[in-house]
Order: structure tokens, then sequence, then C-alpha cells
């Protein structure tokens, strides 16, 4: 997969993560949540809900904005046997 990104170079599994971009009614939107998986089909991204979301190769042409959220931010992040999620879902 060719990520040209930045940060998205250098994430990692279990990082927290925020993306933001325009839709077509030019509106912000925003979704943020733990690196799950990095492979051919893009980047799965678990939520702090019982949601996940995909951000795929063809999306980062320039008009997604990628940010590393610090640890400060966010809420705890374990591995898990089958990946990395958010420590409350699990509790």
């Amino acid at each position: 997969m060719r990520l040209t990104h930045e940060i998205v170079q250098k994430l990692k599994l279990g990082d927290v993560v925020r993306f933001s971009w325009n839709d077509s009614k030019n509106r912000n939107i925003t979704d943020s949540g733990v690196v799950a998986c990095i492979d051919s089909k893009g980047i799965r991204c678990n939520c702090e809900t019982e949601r996940t979301f995909i951000v795929k190769p063809h999306q980062f042409d320039g008009s997604i904005n990628v940010s590393l959220v610090s640890e400060t931010e966010h809420a705890p992040v374990v591995e898990f046997e089958n990946g990395f999620d958010f420590a409350a879902k699990r509790i």
C-alpha cells in the first residue's frame, strides 16, 4: 500500500490517530481510533464505541488530514490477543 502522508508512514499498531476531511457538502468530518491493522486494504481503526472504520489507500490524495492523538488526549489502549483496542471496551 502506498501511503505518502508523512504521519501515515510512521504509524504503528496501537497508535491513536485522528482523520479529518470535508465531505461532498463541504462539512468537516472527523473520526479517530486505535490503529488495529495496516495492510493493502487500508488502515483499520477501532473506535471507543463498538465500531471500526477503514481509511483506504486512494483516500490519501491530500484531501484527508491525519494526526496522532497524544496519550493525554485519549482513553488507555491495551494490546489484547486479537489486537489493540481501547481498554474500556473490554472491561
